[in-house]
């Protein structure tokens, strides 16, 4: 998507968000519909370049395979140095509930990343990819700007699915403890 047209939408969907929901006349009633197909092609166009960023972030990420996450982990790649915010227990429970196929992660435990801030789920997600799921974490309260920006990053897909595991290729199954990717 180009940066004209989201910033088009974006304008279009906050003059759209901001308007009055009940009218008095017909005219105005016709102006609510086409308000509503401006909103509706706002919404698929901030979708749209959602997904393309995450597409972006996927194509960029270090760690799509165990063996990358290893290699990584073994040179002491200042990329990995997030993951030293978990305490031992928790890095060990984290890293060992990784599971990976030829997409890239496709489930982890939420567990230890739900005591860290949001900048800090930010940087361990984004070895995989998956920082766009930051926000939807609910971790510790951060203390900076930029925590404060993360949390209220729009969430308009959901990068994994909370309370869900990879079971096998496109099939999430419940578990309360587990996130099930999009590459699933």
């Amino acid at each position: 998507m180009h940066v004209k047209s989201f910033i088009a939408a974006a304008a279009i969907f906050v003059g759209l968000a901001s308007a009055p929901s009940q009218y008095a006349s017909a005219g105005e009633s016709a102006a609510l519909d086409v308000r509503q197909d401006d909103l509706s092609i706002a919404m698929d166009l901030m979708a749209q370049d959602q997904a393309l960023r995450a597409r972006i972030q996927m194509n960029l990420a270090v760690a799509k395979s165990r063996t990358a996450l290893d290699h990584l982990l073994k040179a002491k790649d200042a990329r990995t140095a997030g993951l030293l915010n978990l305490n031992g227990k928790d890095r060990n429970l984290f890293l060992s509930s990784l599971k990976f196929n030829e997409k890239g992660l496709t489930e982890f435990d939420l567990r230890p990343l739900k005591k860290m801030s949001p900048s800090e789920i930010y940087n361990v997600l984004s070895l995989f990819g998956m920082q766009e799921g930051a926000s939807q974490i609910q971790g510790r309260a951060g203390s900076t700007d930029t925590d404060a920006m993360i949390s209220t990053m729009p969430k308009l897909k959901a990068v994994f699915l909370e309370g869900y595991r990879c079971e096998e290729r496109a099939t999430c199954v419940v578990n309360s403890q587990r996130a099930c990717t999009s590459n699933c």
